[in-house]
């Protein structure tokens, strides 16, 4: 069984991915085991989401009941539109030096981008400005950090519009899921690295297990 370290570890230092694939294919949750790992290691972690959790995502058997100093190294912030990500990077400044985080996980991407009117002709310009501001963080995060800061994103679908096509430009590596069956009572997909590599995991009441 694969685990998420390894998975991310087919990662350059500081080079960002982003990850792509169907609602409900467990986006969050394999962002969310890597934010666990992170921590574990004793490094601090910003987790931005659009969506407010209601528990914790499903995690891998090795990350249950992750102790709480675990959890209070990963930091949750809670964002609802285009705008008010472009402000939470515009002050990243203020965040306290002993909480740099090494790891900047920013989930369901393209809800951002649906906040925004599809039919206005600023919607990829503040796309694009976005994807500025979280360029400017990440390296602000790695230039008085202890560590290189690491940028994840997710998104539904990473071509579905032209703002879609700004952030494949923005992070062309790009990781797919894709759907291997959904029929059973536990879901099972593939992750695609790339053309050679790629990852079978399934999505149980319980965990996310990877095979």
């Amino acid at each position: 069984m694969a685990s998420i370290n390894e998975l991310f570890s087919l990662l350059e230092v500081g080079r960002p991915a982003l990850l792509s694939g169907p609602s409900g294919s467990g986006r969050t949750s394999i962002l969310f085991n890597k934010a666990i790992e992170a921590a574990k290691s004793g490094r601090f972690v910003h987790f931005v989401s659009f969506r407010e959790f209601q528990h914790l995502p499903l995690l891998l058997k090795s990350n249950l009941n992750p102790q709480m100093d675990v959890l209070q190294r990963i930091t949750i912030t809670y964002l609802h539109s285009l705008q008010d990500l472009i402000g939470w990077t515009s002050s990243v400044h203020m965040l306290p030096v002993g909480k740099i985080p090494s790891l900047l996980i920013l989930d369901d991407f393209d809800q951002y981008m649906a906040t925004e009117s599809c039919t206005s002709p600023n919607t990829s310009v503040q796309t694009a400005i976005a994807c500025s501001f979280i360029t400017e963080a990440v390296e602000y995060f790695s230039s008085v950090g202890e560590y290189v800061c690491q940028l994840l994103v997710s998104q539904a679908d990473a071509s579905a519009a032209a703002r879609g096509k700004i952030v494949t430009r923005w992070i062309p590596n790009t990781w797919t899921i894709q759907v291997v069956d959904t029929s059973a009572e536990d879901k099972i997909y593939q992750l695609f690295i790339n053309t050679e590599q790629r990852l079978t995991y399934r999505l149980k009441k319980d965990c996310i297990e990877f095979y």
